[in-house]
């Protein structure tokens, strides 16, 4: 990727099936993220696989967004190693029947957590026990528990 240059490469023998209509994602400097789509079969998928770059590698990913086929959605990573998939259809698209619309976010963890955001959500997941030690942390772990208080997701995931 560094020379801008094509050049073909050879495909790694196990890996998934050809699709369309899918979110490719990059999920590190060497990993990508691959996940749903349609098949020339007509298949909706919600099978995810990650890609290593450098190993020319495919490993399935395993998750628990089986049963949420999804094509033509989008799909955006996050600096803290999750990849979000919002929206598409859960249906073949080129059948009879309506568009089966989907109206909600999938949430992949690719990578983990991170300890200060564990410790955030367990500080938060026991905000009344633990309020009366807040005023121990440093300024900007109380300013960001703070803001994930007020707003209405708070265990920030």
């Amino acid at each position: 990727m560094d020379t801008w240059e094509w050049s073909e490469m050879s495909v790694p023998q196990q890996g998934p099936v050809g699709r369309s209509w899918h979110s490719f994602i990059p999920v590190s400097p060497d990993h990508l993220f691959l996940f749903g789509g349609f098949t020339t079969e007509k298949q909706t998928l919600s099978d995810a696989w990650l890609y290593c770059v450098s190993k020319n590698e495919w490993k399935p990913f395993k998750h628990s967004n089986t049963e949420s086929p999804r094509l033509w959605h989008t799909a955006c990573a996050s600096e803290e190693g999750e990849v979000f998939v919002f929206g598409g259809c859960a249906n073949n698209l080129l059948s009879q029947q309506r568009a089966a619309h989907k109206n909600e976010i999938l949430v992949f963890t690719v990578q983990p957590k991170t300890l200060v955001r564990s410790c955030m959500e367990t500080v938060l997941q026991f905000k009344d026990l633990l309020a009366g030690a807040w005023e121990c942390l440093p300024k900007h772990l109380l300013c960001n528990l703070t803001q994930r208080l007020g707003s209405n997701n708070t265990l920030g995931s």
